[in-house]
This record gives C-alpha cells, structure tokens and sequence, in this order.
C-alpha cells in the first residue's frame, strides 16, 4: 500500500467531458490504465493487496478501480497499475 501521489493542481484541471486521471485531474482519451484507490482515495492498493483483501483497512473506505493518465501512470510502480482489459 502506497499514499496517492496527487497532483497539486488535481482540480484545477477537471475542465472535460473526457474521465480525469484520478491523480492529476487531466483527461484521459485513451483509457489503458487504472488503479485501486481505497483509504477514501488517500492510499492506493497493489496487486497481492486487491486479490486478497488483505490490507488491514475499513471496507467503508473501498474506492474501487479509478482511470489512471499515461503522465501519471510512469510515476506509480508497477504493482500498483492495473492493465484495462478489452479497451
């Protein structure tokens, strides 16, 4: 489990009809990466974590899978990415 590496300009670039990166706020057209957020969008979950439930955290917290940019994708590590299937 890592904390959200969010940008600090997030809102201030939610100006589109296309779904914003969760961390930067930009659009997103071409949808291929997402991660889990959980923590009420403050941590993000890896692969081993989201598979097995086993983090230790409220389940009031879940977030669930968010769009990820191809900016913001380079900075989470890769167990922490999760590939969109079928787009």
């Amino acid at each position: 489990m890592i904390e959200v590496p969010r940008s600090a300009a997030f809102s201030a670039q939610l100006l589109s009809d296309s779904p914003p990166c969760c961390l930067c706020g930009k659009p997103i057209h071409n949808l291929r990466w997402e991660v889990h957020m959980h923590g009420g969008g403050s941590v993000l979950l890896s692969h081993e974590e989201s598979a097995t439930g086993n983090h230790g955290l409220d389940t009031r917290e879940e977030m669930g899978m968010n769009p990820i940019g191809p900016e913001c994708v380079k900075k989470v590590p890769k167990e922490y990415r999760f590939k969109v299937e079928g787009e």
